[in-house]
Protein backbone atom coordinates (compact mmCIF):
# COMPACT_ATOMS: atom_id res chain seq x y z
CA UNK A 1 0.00 0.00 0.00
CA UNK A 2 1.17 3.27 -0.74
CA UNK A 3 -0.77 5.46 1.79
CA UNK A 4 -4.29 5.50 0.40
CA UNK A 5 -6.57 2.96 -0.30
CA UNK A 6 -9.65 1.68 -2.50
CA UNK A 7 -12.89 1.20 -0.13
CA UNK A 8 -16.49 0.74 -1.27
CA UNK A 9 -19.15 3.45 0.16
CA UNK A 10 -20.00 1.28 2.46
CA UNK A 11 -16.06 0.98 3.79
CA UNK A 12 -16.40 4.98 4.62
CA UNK A 13 -18.61 4.44 6.94
CA UNK A 14 -16.09 2.74 9.06
CA UNK A 15 -14.07 6.13 9.30
CA UNK A 16 -16.33 8.43 11.78
CA UNK A 17 -16.50 12.36 11.00
CA UNK A 18 -13.40 12.75 9.08
CA UNK A 19 -12.37 15.12 6.63
CA UNK A 20 -12.02 13.50 3.29
CA UNK A 21 -9.72 14.05 0.80
CA UNK A 22 -10.84 12.95 -2.79
CA UNK A 23 -8.66 12.75 -6.07
CA UNK A 24 -10.62 12.12 -9.03
CA UNK A 25 -10.82 13.56 -12.62
CA UNK A 26 -13.34 16.20 -12.80
CA UNK A 27 -14.87 14.15 -16.37
CA UNK A 28 -14.90 11.32 -14.11
CA UNK A 29 -15.95 12.45 -10.03
CA UNK A 30 -17.50 9.20 -8.80
CA UNK A 31 -17.98 11.27 -5.85
CA UNK A 32 -20.20 13.83 -7.78
CA UNK A 33 -21.91 11.71 -9.98
CA UNK A 34 -22.26 7.84 -8.65
CA UNK A 35 -22.49 8.49 -5.02
CA UNK A 36 -24.89 11.27 -5.35
CA UNK A 37 -28.47 10.63 -4.00
CA UNK A 38 -26.88 7.31 -2.53
CA UNK A 39 -28.63 7.07 1.20
CA UNK A 40 -25.27 5.91 2.78
CA UNK A 41 -23.06 8.37 0.83
CA UNK A 42 -25.45 11.33 1.94
CA UNK A 43 -25.84 9.62 5.63
CA UNK A 44 -22.01 10.20 6.19
CA UNK A 45 -21.24 12.97 8.79
CA UNK A 46 -18.36 14.01 6.89
CA UNK A 47 -20.83 14.36 3.79
CA UNK A 48 -23.34 15.96 5.85
CA UNK A 49 -21.07 18.62 7.42
CA UNK A 50 -19.45 19.50 3.84
CA UNK A 51 -15.82 17.91 4.68
CA UNK A 52 -15.68 16.13 1.30
CA UNK A 53 -12.64 18.31 0.16
CA UNK A 54 -12.10 17.43 -3.83
CA UNK A 55 -7.81 17.81 -4.56
CA UNK A 56 -8.22 17.72 -8.56
CA UNK A 57 -7.40 14.60 -10.42
CA UNK A 58 -3.86 15.94 -11.27
CA UNK A 59 -2.93 15.80 -7.87
CA UNK A 60 -0.13 13.34 -7.93
CA UNK A 61 0.30 11.38 -4.94
CA UNK A 62 3.78 9.77 -5.40
CA UNK A 63 6.99 10.90 -6.20
CA UNK A 64 9.55 13.04 -4.62
CA UNK A 65 9.23 16.41 -3.10
CA UNK A 66 7.74 18.41 -5.48
CA UNK A 67 4.35 16.59 -5.89
CA UNK A 68 4.79 15.86 -1.87
CA UNK A 69 4.75 20.07 -1.59
CA UNK A 70 1.52 20.17 -3.79
CA UNK A 71 -0.43 17.80 -2.23
CA UNK A 72 0.48 19.55 1.22
CA UNK A 73 -0.78 22.85 -0.20
CA UNK A 74 -3.63 21.15 -1.91
CA UNK A 75 -5.17 20.10 1.68
CA UNK A 76 -4.38 23.40 3.28
CA UNK A 77 -6.33 25.29 0.92
CA UNK A 78 -9.53 23.18 0.77
CA UNK A 79 -9.12 23.04 4.71
CA UNK A 80 -8.83 26.99 5.03
CA UNK A 81 -11.41 27.91 1.82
Amino acid sequence: QYGFDTVDVEGLTQLGDVELFTIAQEEDDIFATAFAGNPIWEGLPTVQRGAVHPLGGNTWTFGGPASAETFVDRVVDALVS
